[in-house]
C-alpha cells in the first residue's frame, strides 16, 4: 500500500510540475458592463501579436470570470457578447509571467430593438460545474428525440442492466433526483417517470459522484435531472411506446403533456407497463423457475409550478401508482400481489445572486398485499402499510466571490406496519439531521468541507415481546472535497465522504415467508445500519479521460446469507463486522471520425480493478474472505448522416464475490439502432443477445457446498417509437435524502437475488 501512495504522490507531483511549467502563462480576469453586472458567457479571445491568425478563446463563467492558459508572449484580445464585438487599442497584454491577472474589462453595451429573434446555440455534450459532471443530452445525436431514460445510456459508464437497475461503472447504484430533490419513488417508478420525460424537456443531467448531505444518507452517486425553466408557451407533448420480447412479450406506453402560460408551468404524465419475465434458478438442492405473468402497473403524475420572480419559485408534484403482479413458482407455488401508492412533494425557493433559501415537504404512502397459494389453496396473507413524511430546508449564502456557506436540516418519520398470518409488527423511525458546509472557489481551486449530525430514534414492536427494540443514537459524518485545475485540460480532485446505509424494512421483520420452491426467507430484527467511509482521488484529462482511486472501509456491511436449519435453507440479511476495498477506475472516449456532414465514430472504454477484504461471523463461524475482480465495458458509437445512430457495447465481469455468493465470470453484449424522421424517432435495442449474463457459482460458509446457476433469460429485443409534439426551440436556464421508501422491497419475488440490485 505504501508503494501505491508513493507512486501516486510522484505522479501527482509530476502532473503539477508539468501543468505549471514555464512555457505557458495563465491569464485571468473579469468582464462586466457599465453597471457592474458580471457578463456570463462573454467570449474573450487572445491573438498573438507575432501571428494574428492564431486565436485562443475562452468563455466567462457565472461570475463573469475567465481563465485561459496560453504560450508566453504579447497578445491583443477581443471580447464578444450577445452579438456585439469589442476590440479596442487598449486591449493588449504581455503574458510573460506564469500568471497574469488583467484589470476588469468594462463594456458599454448598446441596446438593440428587434422585432423577432431566433437564437440557435450549440452546447457541448459534457461540461463541469464545480465537481459535478454535466451532460447536455440534447447535444447528443443518439439521444435527441428520445426519452431521458433512453438518453442515460449515452452517459459514459452508466448502465441500465438486465435486472433493470441503473448503475455507474458496474459498481455504484444511482439515486435519481429532480431539480435537486430526490424522487420518492421505487426503482421501477423512477424508470417509468424518466421514460415520460423527453430530452427536449430538460436542461441537463448532472452526475454527482460524491454528493453532499443534501442528497441523503445512502447516496453513493446521484443523477440530478434539471428541467428547463425558460420553456415555450402553450401546449407540447411527448408520446412513447415500446414492445419487448424476452421469452415473453411486454409492453409499455407513456405520455406527457406540458401546458405553460405566463408564470405557470404545468404537466400531466401517465405510464402503463405490462411486464412478463421468466427466471430460472438451478441449485444442488433443487430447481426453481419463477414466472411473472403479468405485472401490470400504472403511474400517474401531475405538477404545477409558479414562477413568482426570476429566483422565486413555488410548486407541487403529486403522483399515484397502482400495480398488480402474478408470480408463479414451480411446483404449483404462486404469489399474487396488489400494490397502491400515492405521494406529494411541495417546494418553495427564493433567493438572489448571493443567497438562496429552499423549503421542501414530502409525503408518501404505500400499501402492499400478498396472497400465497399452493395449487388453488391460499396458505398465507401478508399486508404492508407504509407512511413517510419529510420536511427539510436548505440555505446558501455567498459571502464573497470565493467563499460561500451552505447549511440545512430535515426531519423524517417512517411508519412501516406488517400483518402476516394474523400477527402484526410495526417499525417506527424518527430521524433528525443537520449539516453545515463551507465552500471556497477561486480560479483553479474549488473546495468544500463540512459535517452532518444525525439523531436516530426508532422503535420495533415484533411478533413477540422478546423481539421488541428501542434504539436512540447519534451519527457524525464528516466530508470534504477539493478540486484543482493543474492546467487547461488537467483536473485533479480528492474527496472524502461518509455514507449511511439502512436495511430494507422488510428485512427487519421477524416472520418467515417464501415465494421460492427452494428457499424460505426470514427477517432479522437485529440488523444494524452500516457506515462507510470513502476516500477517492480523481484525475481527469480534457473533461473525458479519467483515472480514479478509491479507498473504502465499511462498518457493519449488510449482506445476504443462506442459513441451513435441518433440511430447510433460509435466506436472511446479516451484518458482517467490516469490509474494506481498493478500487481503481479508468476510462476514456476516443473520437475516431468526426466530420461536419454528420458522420462520427466514437469508441469508449472503461476499466475497473477491485480488491476487497471482508470479516465477520456467518452461521456462528468466523468468516474472513478477500478477493479481487475486474470490470471492462467497451462501446462503439457510430452516427451516420440522415439521423441514423448505432451503439454496440460489450461488458465483462471477472469472477467476484457478491455478499456471500462466489460467482464466476459474466459477460454480455448490447446493440441499439435508431433513426429520427422529423418529430418521430424509432429505436431497436438488443440486450444480452447471446444470453451470457448468467450467474454461476457457489454459496460461501456452508458445511455442505451449494452450487447455483441463475439465468435471467436476458436476451431482450425492444422496439421503441417516440413522438414529440409542439415547439422544440433550444432555450437554456438554471434552476435532497434517500430515505425509507427506497428500503421497501420492490417485487413479490423473495427468492435468491444473486447479481441483482435491490
Amino acid at each position: 500500500m505504501k508503494k501505491i501512495f508513493t507512486l501516486l504522490s510522484f505522479v501527482i507531483h509530476g502532473l503539477v510540475a508539468w501543468g505549471q511549467g514555464g512555457v505557458n502563462s495563465r491569464i485571468t480576469g473579469i468582464v462586466m458592463d457599465g453597471n457592474g453586472e458580471k457578463l456570463v458567457n462573454a467570449v474573450v479571445t487572445f491573438y498573438p501579436e507575432t501571428d494574428s491568425l492564431k486565436q485562443f478563446p475562452c468563455i466567462c463563467d457565472i461570475d463573469g470570470f475567465y481563465s485561459i492558459e496560453v504560450p508566453k508572449g504579447a497578445y491583443q484580445y477581443a471580447v464578444s457578447y450577445m452579438g456585439q464585438q469589442f476590440r479596442e487599442l487598449g486591449f493588449r497584454t504581455n503574458a510573460i509571467e506564469d500568471s497574469v491577472k488583467l484589470e476588469p474589462i468594462m463594456l458599454e453595451l448598446k441596446g438593440i430593438a428587434l422585432d423577432e429573434v431566433e437564437i440557435k446555440a450549440n452546447r457541448p455534450f459534457v461540461s463541469y460545474q464545480g465537481s459535478h459532471t454535466v451532460y447536455n443530452l440534447a447535444a447528443h445525436r443518439g439521444a435527441r428525440g428520445g426519452s431521458v431514460l433512453d438518453g442515460l445510456r449515452f452517459i459514459p459508464g452508466l448502465h441500465v442492466d438486465g435486472a433493470d437497475g441503473l448503475s455507474v461503472f458496474g459498481f455504484y447504484k444511482l439515486t435519481v433526483a429532480l431539480n435537486g430533490r430526490v424522487l420518492k419513488l421505487t426503482d421501477d417508478e423512477v424508470k417509468a417517470y424518466l421514460s415520460t420525460l423527453s430530452t427536449a424537456d430538460i436542461e441537463c443531467v448532472e452526475l454527482i459522484r460524491n454528493p453532499g448531505p443534501e442528497y441523503g444518507f445512502q447516496s453513493g452517486t446521484v443523477l440530478n435531472v434539471v428541467t428547463k425553466k425558460n420553456v415555450d408557451e402553450g401546449v407540447n407533448a411527448f408520446l412513447s411506446a415500446n414492445l419487448s420480447y424476452r421469452q415473453k412479450i411486454s409492453e409499455q406506453a407513456t405520455g406527457r403533456v406540458n401546458f405553460n402560460k405566463g408564470k405557470w408551468r404545468n404537466f400531466v404524465a401517465y405510464n402503463f407497463i405490462d411486464k412478463r419475465k421468466k427466471e430460472t434458478l438451478l441449485t444442488s438442492m433443487g430447481n426453481d423457475t419463477t414466472v411473472v405473468n403479468p405485472r401490470q402497473s400504472h403511474l400517474l403524475q401531475m405538477g404545477s409550478e409558479l414562477r413568482l420572480a426570476d429566483a422565486h419559485w413555488a410548486g407541487i408534484r403529486i403522483y399515484g401508482t397502482l400495480s398488480d403482479e402474478k408470480l408463479k413458482n414451480t411446483p404449483n407455488l404462486s404469489v399474487s400481489m396488489d400494490r397502491i401508492g400515492a405521494g406529494a412533494n411541495l417546494y418553495h425557493s427564493i433567493g438572489s445572486k448571493s443567497w438562496t433559501w429552499s423549503v421542501n415537504a414530502d409525503y408518501a404512502y404505500r400499501n402492499s398485499s400478498r396472497d400465497y397459494w399452493i395449487h388453488d389453496d391460499k396458505t398465507n396473507e401478508l399486508s404492508d402499510n407504509f407512511h413517510y413524511l419529510r420536511a427539510s430546508t436548505d440555505f446558501w449564502h455567498k459571502f464573497t466571490p470565493t467563499i460561500s456557506l451552505q447549511m440545512g436540516g430535515g426531519w423524517t418519520k417512517s411508519d412501516f406496519e406488517t400483518q402476516y398470518s394474523e400477527v402484526e409488527s410495526e417499525y417506527v423511525e424518527n430521524v433528525t439531521s443537520a449539516y453545515v458546509t463551507l465552500r471556497y472557489r477561486k480560479r483553479q481551486i474549488d473546495a468544500y468541507g463540512g459535517i452532518q449530525a444525525t439523531y436516530d430514534n426508532w422503535t420495533y414492536r415484533g411478533f413477540s415481546s422478546s423481539s421488541d427494540k428501542d434504539n436512540h443514537f447519534w451519527t457524525w459524518r464528516p466530508y470534504f472535497s477539493i478540486r484543482y485545475d493543474l492546467a487547461q485540460n488537467h483536473r485533479l480532485s480528492a474527496n472524502f465522504q461518509t455514507y449511511y446505509q439502512r436495511p430494507n424494512f422488510r428485512d427487519l421483520q421477524s416472520y418467515t415467508s417464501s415465494s421460492s420452491a427452494v428457499f424460505k426467507r426470514k427477517g432479522n430484527p437485529n440488523l444494524n445500519n452500516s457506515t462507510r467511509y470513502n476516500l477517492s482521488l480523481n484525475y481527469v484529462f480534457m473533461r473525458a479521460a479519467m483515472l480514479e482511486i478509491n479507498l473504502s472501509t465499511e462498518k457493519n456491511p449488510i449482506v445476504e446469507s443462506i442459513t441451513p436449519e435441518g433440511d430447510i435453507y433460509y435466506i436472511t440479511k446479516i451484518n458482517l463486522e467490516n469490509s474494506k476495498y481498493l478500487r481503481v477506475l479508468a476510462g476514456a472516449p476516443v473520437p475516431i471520425i468526426s466530420k461536419k456532414n454528420g458522420l462520427s465514430w466514437l469508441a469508449t472504454t472503461y476499466l475497473a480493478y477491485h480488491w476487497q477484504k471482508d470479516k465477520g461471523v456467518v452461521n456462528g463461524n468466523p468468516y474472513k474472505h478477500h478477493f479481487h475482480a475486474y470490470y471492462v465495458q467497451h462501446k462503439q458509437s457510430l452516427y451516420l448522416p440522415d439521423e441514423w445512430a448505432l451503439e454496440a457495447q460489450v461488458t465483462y465481469y471477472s469472477p467476484l464475490t457478491a455478499g456471500l455468493y462466489l460467482t464466476e465470470k459474466q459477460w454480455w453484449t448490447d446493440l441499439t439502432i435508431s433513426k429520427r424522421v422529423g418529430d418521430w424517432k424509432f429505436s431497436l435495442m438488443g440486450y444480452d443477445l447471446f444470453n451470457t449474463n448468467v450467474a454461476k457459482g457457489r454459496i460461501a460458509e456452508l458445511d455442505t457446498p451449494v452450487y447455483f446457476t441463475k439465468n435471467w433469460h436476458s436476451p431482450k429485443i425492444t422496439l421503441t417509437v417516440n413522438l414529440t409534439i409542439g415547439n422544440k426551440k433550444l432555450k437554456t436556464s438554471n434552476k435532497k435524502d434517500v430515505d425509507a421508501d427506497s428500503r421497501l422491497k420492490q417485487s413479490a419475488d423473495e427468492g435468491i437475488t444473486i447479481g441483482e440490485d435491490e
